[in-house]
C-alpha cells in the first residue's frame, strides 16, 4: 500500500506494520512531514491515480508554455515517473484503464489543516 499527496510525496506503509493499522484503513491521512509542512496523503487507487495523471498533464502544458519553472517540472516529472513505475509493477490494469476513469464528482483530499482540525 502507498499513500500519495497532491504534490506527489509518496508515503509507503509496510503491510506488516502493527502500529499503523488505523492509518492503513484510512483513505486520507494528514500529518506534518519532516519539512514541517502539513500534508494530506490519499491511499492510491485508480481514480486518485487518474486525478494525479490529469494534474501532471496540466503541469506539462504549463511547463511547455513557460508558466512552470523547468526545475519544478523536472522534479514533478521525476517523482511521477517513479510512481508510474511502481504502479505498473503492481497494478498494470490501472494504467490500461486510466483514460476511462471518470473524474466527474471526484473530490481530491482535503487540505491537511482541515483534516487535522477535525475531531477524532
Amino acid at each position: 500500500m502507498v499513500w500519495v499527496s497532491s504534490d506527489l510525496r509518496i508515503w509507503p506503509i509496510p503491510e506488516h506494520c502493527e502500529t499503523c493499522q488505523a492509518r492503513c484503513l484510512a483513505r486520507d491521512v494528514a500529518q506534518v512531514d519532516d519539512d514541517d509542512l502539513a500534508r494530506t496523503y490519499r491511499r492510491l487507487d485508480p481514480r486518485w491515480l487518474a486525478w494525479l495523471h490529469q494534474r501532471m498533464q496540466r503541469a506539462q502544458q504549463a511547463a511547455k508554455a513557460g508558466d512552470l519553472p523547468a526545475d519544478a517540472w523536472e522534479r514533478l516529472r521525476t517523482t511521477y515517473n517513479a510512481l508510474w513505475v511502481w504502479v505498473k509493477a503492481r497494478y498494470p490494469d490501472w494504467l490500461r484503464d486510466l483514460a476511462n476513469q471518470s473524474l466527474h464528482g471526484y473530490t481530491p483530499p482535503l487540505a491537511a489543516r482541515e483534516l487535522l482540525r477535525r475531531p477524532a
